[in-house]
């Protein structure tokens, strides 16, 4: 008797225990901020919490008891349908994303399937879906924008293989070279390099193509559509281990012109670099004597000659008054066409006059002056010929 009631009181504390579970449990789906359903074999309603009524925008009361396609007739073969009848079928949990466009709501359903029924687990998505088109959105501009900054470049960006394949070419680079994308893309890029510039570029290729991150500029003749060489400046970055690139970029531009005037500036250069020591040699060797002087008529400069000549070494003119040379009684007439030279910006001014030697002795000097140039404040003195 003792052990029956023992028994009795065990059943009555399990029963007990399972309410207070229910309860529990029922107290936590009512206050759940997701969606939740329960459908029996039949597909009729058997539990709604809160949240639930509010996504179907049903009371409970008016739900429970009927079964879910005669209340909603639209989810008559929509993915809803579809998945909760596979869910049960093959009594596998199952997870889907679904759109309600009427209440502009996106839910992630997740299927429980049992043999006496199906519970529904609903989550708002509906931001995270709006959060996912915008930034869908941003970057369909982005590459918009960025295709038409690529496209209206005047650089060319190709995308090669490890090996030179070409893989992508933007339209400018038919601007460059004459040749369109299509002819270009498949083709190695290598192949089109001048026989002279080959090696070189090779192994500048494969120093990048060898390792990730490097960039390397180079220059070198590619040859045009139009069978001529051109000289190309271009700049190479290994990005092979971006998936989103997966290849080298090469960015590439026609610099012929700019060869061609940095060429010309280089042989003028050297043609006048040759032309002054050229006419150094005639100066520094000849027997004439030239000198340079200022509007006051300080020395500037003074041939070698001077030392043939006059006996005066030209860093011992440099810096003196060309006058303090003249004999005294021809001072006054050479000073006044010197100075006639100078206010009128004429050459072409003769004197005769007598230089000191620095022996003491005088020296007879024909000199003729001549301005160097238009703008310049030097006046030029180039004897013709001396004599004792």
């Amino acid at each position: 008797m003792k052990t029956d009631v023992r028994q009795g009181s065990r059943k009555e504390a399990a029963h007990d225990g399972v309410s207070h579970v229910r309860r529990r449990l029922a107290g936590i789906l009512d206050t759940m901020s997701d969606a939740i359903c329960a459908y029996d074999r039949e597909w009729r309603f058997v539990y709604l919490n809160p949240q639930a009524e509010l996504s179907l925008r049903r009371p409970a009361a008016e739900l429970l008891g009927r079964v879910v396609w005669e209340v909603f007739p639209d989810a008559h073969d929509s993915l809803v349908q579809r998945e909760y009848l596979r869910a049960q079928a093959e009594q596998t949990p199952r997870v889907f994303e679904d759109a309600y466009p009427e209440a502009g709501l996106w839910f992630e359903q997740h299927l429980f399937p049992s043999p006496e029924g199906l519970t529904v687990w609903a989550r708002d998505v509906t931001q995270r879906k709006l959060d996912e088109a915008q930034r869908a959105a941003q970057l369909v501009r982005s590459e918009q924008r960025f295709r038409a900054l690529i496209e209206n470049s005047s650089d060319a960006i190709i995308t090669v293989t490890a090996d030179g394949t070409t893989l992508y070419a933007s339209p400018p680079s038919e601007r460059v070279d004459g040749r369109p994308a299509e002819q270009r893309v498949g083709r190695n890029a290598l192949d089109f390099v001048h026989p002279d510039d080959a090696e070189r570029l090779r192994a500048d290729f494969a120093r990048v193509a060898t390792d990730p991150d490097t960039r390397a500029s180079v220059q070198y003749r590619f040859s045009h559509a139009d069978g001529r060489w051109i000289w190309i400046e271009a700049v190479a970055q290994n990005l092979l281990h971006d998936p989103a690139i997966g290849g080298i970029v090469v960015n590439f531009r026609d610099v012929t012109q700019r060869r061609a005037a940095a060429d010309a500036y280089v042989n003028a250069k050297h043609a006048l670099e040759r032309s002054e020591r050229h006419y150094r040699a005639l100066i520094d060797n000849g027997s004439d004597l030239i000198s340079i002087l200022d509007a006051s008529g300080v020395t500037r400069y003074a041939s070698p000659s001077h030392e043939r000549i006059l006996g005066w070494r030209p860093e011992e003119l440099v810096g003196t008054s060309a006058f303090d040379m003249l004999h005294p009684d021809d001072l006054a007439a050479v000073g006044e066409i010197f100075q006639h030279g100078v206010a009128s910006g004429t050459s072409g001014h003769t004197a005769v006059f007598r230089s000191r030697h620095k022996d003491g002795s005088w020296r007879l000097i024909e000199a003729i002056g001549s301005l160097p140039a238009p703008d310049a404040s030097a006046r030029s003195s180039t004897p013709g010929s001396c004599s004792r």
